[in-house]
């Protein structure tokens, strides 16, 4: 039975046959990985092909590789022989545009990996030519074909298969344009999780003689390799020889540091939780980057010396200095503030200094009194005055990190002694400053001296003091300081930010004794920003809104005689906000308007010199007006138009009300508000024929009145003695209106009011109750004298 299955295949039985050892294995690389333990797998038979393709049999280019194959794997003839042999089967003609089989396709694949050179020995050439013309009948491109068997060869073992493959096809002139690298990367990650040292080395090799060479990625790419969990090895740290071979190989090669490679180095021997393999590992890998000169820069050192001190090894940073040193790595300022990073105290600081040799600047300084302003501020200052004392020449940043360790308290008011020890340490400071030369008005006649070195303060100095000094513990107290200040800001030409400086104009204006003394702060401190250079945009700069938080505070200064501001100088203000290129608004108005007429209103009676002061105020108003009229840049609008009116009518103006009245009605530009402050102006002056004939008006203009204009024309007549004309308009003029307008509680209101001073409240009421009864009902008990 066994031996007629077997000629029914078609063909007798064949011997079994087996790679040579430098194979990958006798089955075809398509079938899959096989096991991990054969390095020299049976090889299949002719007959297993044909029983796998049976159809195949009749044709006759299968035949010819089927009898290549077997002379191969059966009978061994020579490297030479096969290659001719190889190039006679490839030549016989086909049926074009019909692929080759799969089964074929193997056999020729095993035959070509036959010829792959294991050693330097073996030429290469022949296997070259024989790949050029396996893929004619495959029509694939070489260089596709060569990496496809690449990526198959690199799943199996042992891995120098595909190592002897990836030398061979390199080399080829296909594949200079391209680069082979990331590939021989692959490679090199297959064997590190194999943990296949010497093959690694082998690699690399390799790599340096049809490569650009071992890269920083290289040595990457193996070390991350090396310390990923793989199911082949039993821990994902490789054993401490084997990761010292594969470091050697950086010094080897020669290699540039690389931070990142020390980083994976940490993270996974600190995985692990061993720190000092990790430490011991790392330094190992920076000396081996380390022997070629130039190859480690500045600041990699002091990345790697910044790890060492920040894991508090500060004998193995010293170590990598005295390593670096002759590879002309000095140390230097940068390096001393790397080396007290992890505890910048004085101490710390005095201890590298003296290890290293370099004492820093004002840099390394600030460091350490940075470090010790949030738990330790109370020893700020004696580092600052130590370190002066030193030869330190000081800094901006120094003194402003003194000064905030004294001031800067929390919640808590710095006290007077501290504030003393503040503006000590700036006036000190400041004596060892020259000032930068005006180069607008001399920018060749003032040089400054070459010992000259202190630079001003900073801004944020200036407005750390500003705010101590105008905070309202220490505002009138401090003034004089604060003017100062500002002074030595123009004389160092330092401005600071736009909101800090409003602040302090407001303070200190309203801090000031007389209105000339707040004028003259606010040109101290506005002037020069009013006058920056033309285009130029910053945050210093004043807007609108500075502006109006400056006119309101000038405009409401307590020190003003009678409270009533200079109207010359509150138009200097305005006149300097327009240099500023900045719109006049109406708010630049309405902000004296509504002062003056706060002030009018709250004239007494009684006082014996309200007279004298509505009579300032109304000459004031006419200031005001008269800039209204000559600005021509500027139209004022209805509302700014009512204020003005209003105010003149509380100052007893009342012509001068009348004309901004005439003014809007002939322009159309009245409004409703417009409306009640003419009639209530009629009311207080008694001019009941012009409050008359402006609703006559209004009626035959056919505005649309409403009920507060309504209201107001009631209570003109009541206060002009006309009660009964008011109760003619509210129960007849008010009632079964077109527009809806209807009286309402407030309208009965003003009448009961003033009918009680003449002892009309009953035929007020009953007035309402026979015209406007629903109204009259819905009033409260108390108006309609109901106990």
């Amino acid at each position: 039975m066994f031996l007629r299955r077997a000629f029914v295949a078609g063909s007798p039985l064949s011997p079994r046959l087996r790679y040579p050892a430098h194979l990958p294995c006798g089955r075809s690389l398509a079938s899959g990985p096989q096991s991990l333990d054969a390095l020299t797998l049976q090889c299949p038979t002719p007959s297993d092909t044909l029983r796998a393709a049976p159809v195949e049999r009749t044709d006759n280019f299968h035949r010819h590789v089927e009898r290549l194959h077997t002379a191969v794997f059966k009978h061994r003839i020579p490297r030479s022989e096969v290659v001719t042999r190889f190039a006679k089967v490839i030549s016989i003609p086909r049926k074009s545009g019909v692929d080759v089989p799969q089964p074929t396709a193997q056999l020729l694949e095993e035959v070509l990996l036959s010829l792959c050179p294991s050693t330097r020995v073996e030429d290469p050439e022949p296997f070259r030519s024989t790949l050029r013309l396996a893929v004619k009948p495959l029509r694939e491109d070489v260089i596709a074909y060569a990496l496809k068997i690449f990526n198959r060869l690199l799943g199996r073992r042992p891995t120098t298969h595909a190592l002897s493959w990836l030398w061979a096809i390199a080399c080829m002139e296909e594949f200079r344009s391209v680069d082979t690298l990331p590939h021989w990367h692959r490679l090199l990650e297959t064997a590190a999780n194999r943990r296949e040292k010497h093959l690694i080395s082998k690699c690399w090799k390799r790599i340096a003689e049809v490569t650009v060479g071992p890269t920083a990625e290289t040595v990457k790419t193996v070390i991350s390799a090396l310390f990923r969990p793989s199911s082949r090895t039993r821990d994902s740290i490789p054993p401490f020889d084997f990761i010292q071979d594969i470091i050697g190989l950086v010094a080897k090669y020669h290699l540039s540091y690389d931070p990142s490679i020390a980083q994976t180095i940490r993270d996974a021997y600190s995985l692990a939780g061993s720190q000092e393999v990790a430490h011991r590992v790392e330094q190992m890998y920076t000396e081996a980057a380390s022997k070629s000169k130039g190859t480690l820069t500045r600041q990699q050192m002091h990345s790697l010396l910044s790890t060492r001190v920040m894991a508090g090894n500060d004998k193995a940073a010293i170590r990598l200095i005295r390593e670096l040193v002759p590879l002309g790595l000095e140390p230097e300022e940068e390096t001393l503030s790397v080396l007290i990073r992890r505890n910048p105290t004085p101490a710390n600081l005095k201890y590298w200094r003296e290890v290293i040799g370099v004492r820093g600047t004002a840099r390394v300084s600030v460091r350490v009194m940075e470090g010790l302003l949030d738990e330790r501020s109370k020893e700020v200052v004696p580092f600052y005055l130590s370190e002066l004392c030193d030869g330190t020449v000081p800094s901006p940043h120094m003194l402003h990190v003194a000064i905030q360790s004294l001031i800067s308290t929390g919640l808590k008011i710095p006290s007077e002694q501290s504030v003393d020890q503040a503006l000590t340490l700036y006036r000190e400071y400041t004596s060892q400053c020259v000032a930068p030369p005006d180069t607008q008005d001399a920018p060749e006649a003032i040089t400054v001296p070459e010992q000259a070195v202190v630079e001003p303060p900073l801004q944020k100095t200036y407005q750390l003091l500003l705010r101590l000094l105008t905070s309202q513990a220490h505002v009138v107290k401090r003034l004089p300081d604060a003017v100062s200040l500002v002074e030595d800001m123009q004389r160092f030409h330092v401005r600071v930010d736009r909101h800090l400086t409003v602040s302090v104009i407001v303070i200190l204006m309203r801090s000031s004794s007389t209105p000339s003394e707040a004028f003259r702060l606010y040109r101290l401190l506005a002037q020069p920003i009013a006058h920056k250079p033309q285009g130029k945009e910053d945050d210093i700069s004043f807007n609108e809104e500075s502006y109006t938080a400056i006119l309101h505070a000038f405009c409401t200064l307590e020190s003003w005689p009678n409270g009533i501001p200079s109207a010359r100088q509150y138009f200097e203000v305005v006149a300097d906000m327009r240099k500023q290129g900045l719109r006049v608004t109406t708010k630049a108005y309405t902000i004296i308007i509504g002062q003056l007429a706060r002030l009018v209103t709250n004239l007494s009676a009684d006082d014996p010199d309200s007279v004298e002061t509505r009579a300032m105020i109304a000459r004031t108003l006419a200031r005001v007006h008269n800039h209204l009229n000559v600005n021509s840049e500027f139209t004022p609008d209805p509302p700014l138009w009512n204020q003005l009116m209003d105010a003149y009518q509380r100052a007893g103006c009342f012509p001068e009300a009348c004309r901004i009245w005439q003014k809007l009605f002939s322009s159309q530009m009245f409004n409703h508000a417009s409306v009640s402050i003419i009639i209530d102006a009629c009311a207080f002056n008694e001019a009941y024929d012009m409050a008359v004939r402006i609703y006559m008006t209004l009626v035959e203009q056919k505005f649309p009145i409403n009920i507060r204009n309504w209201n107001t024309f009631l209570e003109c007549l009541c206060r002009l003695g006309k009660l009964d004309e008011a109760m003619k308009v509210l129960c007849l003029e008010m009632t079964g209106r077109d527009d809806g307008i209807e009286p309402d509680l407030q309208s009965v209101r003003i009448l009961l009011k003033f009918a009680a001073k003449t002892n009309q409240e009953m035929e007020v009421r009953s007035r309402v109750k026979r015209f406007l009864p629903k109204l009259y009902y819905s009033l409260p008990k108390d108006s309609l004298g109901i106990p």
